[in-house]
């Protein structure tokens, strides 16, 4: 393998993204978060935007993707979760209602169609429009319409989903199944829009990690093989940022995951994700972590290559001084030279 030398320290290479997420795409383009989320033309516009700026200042606008994206309350909104956009540059959220009261009523829960508050529905025109717009000189793609079982189970039923499992264990089942019934629903609409089969997809369930070790191999490991038999065959990724070792090594184990993205993972470190995934995981740094100070930024960053994570991916967001995201870039750079 290939070294890498900065600052008179051998790393082994290790290669990195952005994730450049809406708010960092509107900072860059300086259009405000409502008016991005109000039109698919606005939206591929400061996409593009963000991408010159991206490439002309740090040579990475390959990292701007294109496409529609109507917050990660998508899914959740298929099964009746209303998302309120606010006005400027606040972050959509979900109404203060539940969709469910009571785990009975899960017996009358079902996909509704048709709806200007169906974000997958909505996402889906967004996409036509782009596409149109583009006129094949860019690639539109569809990503982040869904969510995972135990994340849209918690958005419809709130926290009370946890003590369902204890005292109903059977409608909780019913809840999980649904969810993932409308899961796959969300990637046969996607299929049908782009023309495109899929063969590898994402789960997104940060609210698993929540669950026991053995609770977790009993309500999230069951509708997670399901989703990944049907659209996994070639890429089976996760991203759940509250996972152990034990949960980890249990995805691993159940599923064959071929790659993790632990994000901001608060209780696995880079050494005990190696040992399960071995080169098919990232490390994030994290935006609480690119606002540091620039000198403990990149001391931070450093002690990450001192452990050689085989990608580290970037999380700027719109609080990111843009000197600290040139900074961290240009180590990175040098680390692969």
């Amino acid at each position: 393998m290939v070294e890498g030398k900065t600052e008179g320290i051998i790393y082994m290479k290790t290669r990195f993204e952005i994730a450049v997420e809406e708010e960092f795409v509107c900072m860059l383009a300086g259009v405000e978060l409502y008016d991005y989320y109000s039109s698919p033309v606005t939206m591929i516009k400061a996409q593009l935007s963000a991408r010159e700026v991206m490439e002309k200042r740090f040579g990475c606008g390959r990292f701007v993707h294109l496409y529609p994206t109507l917050s990660s309350y998508a899914e959740a909104s298929a099964l009746g979760v209303d998302v309120v956009f606010p006005e400027g540059d606040s972050l959509p959220w979900p109404k203060q209602q539940l969709v469910l009261e009571t785990i009975d009523d899960v017996d009358s829960l079902e996909i509704r169609r048709n709806s200007e508050n169906n974000l997958v529905e909505k996402t889906i025109q967004y996409y036509h429009v782009m596409k149109n717009f583009a006129g094949g000189k860019y690639d539109i793609a569809i990503e982040k319409c869904v969510e995972g079982p135990i994340t849209t189970a918690i958005m419809l039923r709130g926290q009370d989903f946890f003590t369902d499992i204890y005292d109903d264990p059977g409608k909780a089942h019913k809840l999980l199944s649904i969810i993932t019934e409308t899961s796959l629903d969300i990637r046969k609409q996607i299929e049908e829009a782009t023309g495109q089969e899929m063969t590898s997809t994402w789960i997104y369930d940060d609210y698993a990690g929540m669950l026991s070790p053995s609770l977790y191999k009993e309500f999230a490991i069951p509708y997670y093989k399901e989703i990944y038999k049907n659209y996994g065959r070639y890429g089976r990724v996760l991203h759940s940022e509250l996972l152990s070792t034990e949960h980890l090594q249990i995805s691993k184990a159940e599923l064959d995951i071929t790659y993790y993205n632990p994000a901001s993972a608060q209780n696995l470190d880079i050494e005990s994700v190696k040992q399960i995934m071995g080169p098919y995981f990232d490390w994030q740094i994290t935006p609480e972590q690119m606002a540091m100070p620039k000198n403990e930024l990149i001391d931070f960053v450093n002690n990450i290559l001192d452990k050689q994570p085989p990608i580290i991916s970037i999380y700027p967001y719109s609080n990111t001084p843009l000197e600290n995201l040139s900074a961290v870039i240009e180590l990175l750079k040098q680390v692969n030279e």
